[in-house]
C-alpha cells in the first residue's frame, strides 16, 4: 500500500471550548424524528484508494442508522485529488478538498494527509473505517455545546438550477472565537464503476458527496449573523438526493461550534 493510503493510527485530540455557549437548538428540518445534538463528521476519501471503500460504507451506515443516542450525525464526504495520478481520476475530487484536509493535518499536528481519514467536529480524527473509534469520538464531541443556528432551504420554482437559503446564527451571549460560516451542498446515492487503479472492476457507492463548499461570512458572537443566499445547482445533480449543510467553524482551532442540515425541498406550486 502506498504511503498516501491508510495510516494505522488514531489521534484523539480534544481542544478546550468556552462553556459560555448555549446548548444547541437547531431550527432546521431534521433527518429523523430522533435527531439530537448535531455532530459533523468529514470523510476524506478517494475512488483511487483501495482502503477507502470500507470507510465510504461506514459513512453510509452512520448516516442511515444514526447509532449514537440523542445525536444527529451529519456527514460530509470530501473526495481528494492527490490519488488522481495513480490510475483513476475520481470525478468527485477537488484540489480544494485536499487543501482542507492539509489544513486539518497541520492543526491536528499530523505528519500529513492520508486516506481514508475521518475528522469529527473539526478537532478529533481517526482512520476512516474504524467504527468503534468513530463512535467514541462522536459521543465525546456531542457533549460540547454549540450555538443556535437556523437553516431554511427551498428550491427556486422559477429556476431549477438554483435554491434559496436563509441562514441565522444566534449570538450566544458569551465569548466566541472568530469563525467562518460555511455552506455545503451534498449528494447521496452516487455510484461509480471504477475501471482502473487500485479499485479497478469495483462498483463504488457514495453518500454525502460534497458538490459545493463555500464560505458565506464570518461570525464573532457579538451579534447574530444573518444571510440570504442563492446557491447554484448543477443540472446533473439529483434534486431529491441533495442536502444543504451549514457549518460554523472556528478559524484558529477548527472546532465546529454551529451545525445544521436540511434536505432540499421543492416549494408548493
Amino acid at each position: 500500500m502506498k504511503s498516501r493510503s491508510l495510516v494505522v493510527f488514531s489521534v484523539l485530540t480534544l481542544l478546550p471550548f468556552a462553556a459560555c455557549l448555549l446548548a444547541v437548538h437547531v431550527e432546521a428540518k431534521e433527518e429523523s424524528s430522533t435527531a439530537g445534538r448535531p455532530v459533523l463528521i468529514e470523510l476524506f476519501t478517494s475512488e483511487g484508494c483501495s482502503s477507502c471503500p470500507p470507510a465510504d460504507q461506514l459513512l453510509a451506515t452512520l448516516l442511515a442508522e444514526q447509532p449514537v443516542p440523542k445525536v444527529q450525525i451529519i456527514p460530509l464526504a470530501f473526495h481528494v485529488d492527490y490519488w488522481n495520478d495513480l490510475g483513476w481520476r475520481d470525478r468527485f475530487s477537488s484540489s480544494a478538498h485536499s487543501r482542507r484536509q492539509s489544513t486539518y493535518a497541520e492543526k491536528l499536528e499530523l505528519e500529513g494527509p492520508y486516506t481514508p481519514q475521518l475528522v469529527v467536529d473539526g478537532v478529533t480524527q481517526t482512520v476512516g473505517h474504524d467504527r468503534n473509534a468513530a463512535l467514541q469520538l462522536i459521543h465525546e464531541s456531542a457533549a460540547a455545546p454549540k450555538v443556535d443556528v437556523t437553516l431554511d432551504v427551498a428550491a427556486d420554482r422559477s429556476r431549477g438550477d438554483r435554491a434559496s437559503v436563509e441562514i441565522e446564527v444566534a449570538a450566544p451571549g458569551g465569548h466566541v472565537e472568530k469563525s467562518d460560516v460555511l455552506l455545503a451542498v451534498t449528494e447521496d446515492g452516487l455510484v461509480t464503476n471504477v475501471e482502473r487503479g487500485e479499485n479497478a472492476t469495483r462498483r463504488l457507492s457514495h453518500v454525502a458527496v460534497v458538490r459545493s463548499f463555500d464560505r458565506v461570512g464570518s461570525f464573532d458572537g457579538k451579534k447574530a449573523f444573518t444571510k440570504s443566499r442563492r446557491i447554484d445547482l448543477d443540472r446533473d445533480w439529483q434534486r431529491e438526493a441533495l442536502k444543504v449543510i451549514l457549518v460554523v467553524q472556528e478559524k484558529d482551532s477548527g472546532r465546529v461550534i454551529g451545525l445544521a442540515a436540511r434536505q432540499l425541498s421543492t416549494p408548493a406550486s
